[in-house]
């Protein structure tokens, strides 16, 4: 085992990281909850056949808008808690870390 310290992280590294994450994760929700609002669809259009089903537009539009969104978000977020970190690990020895080689 070998011991290293991790003693400042990179801002833009974690916060790209951050932002591919979150970009993954609101992106697999709104696919399943677009599958999902598909289904309940076509479930209450076999018994009112007049209905019209506009949401679907928003749906498609969710897709491509949330995840984009979700990754500014988590861009900004993984930045400040990476700059949070390098300024408290400031007066310290930083955190240790035991890796195998």
């Amino acid at each position: 085992m070998k011991t290293l310290t991790i003693k400042k992280l990179d801002v833009v590294s974690v916060a790209n990281f951050a932002a591919v994450l979150a970009a993954a994760v609101v992106a697999a929700e709104v696919l399943i909850s677009w599958l999902v609002a598909l289904v309940n669809y076509a479930q209450l259009s076999a018994h009112f056949p007049n209905i019209v089903s506009w949401n679907t537009g928003f749906g498609v539009l969710a897709i491509i808008l949330l995840p984009a969104l979700a990754a500014v978000a988590g861009w900004i977020g993984g930045a400040v808690v990476a700059w949070f970190y390098n300024v408290a690990l400031g007066g310290s020895n930083g955190i240790k870390i035991e890796v195998e080689e």
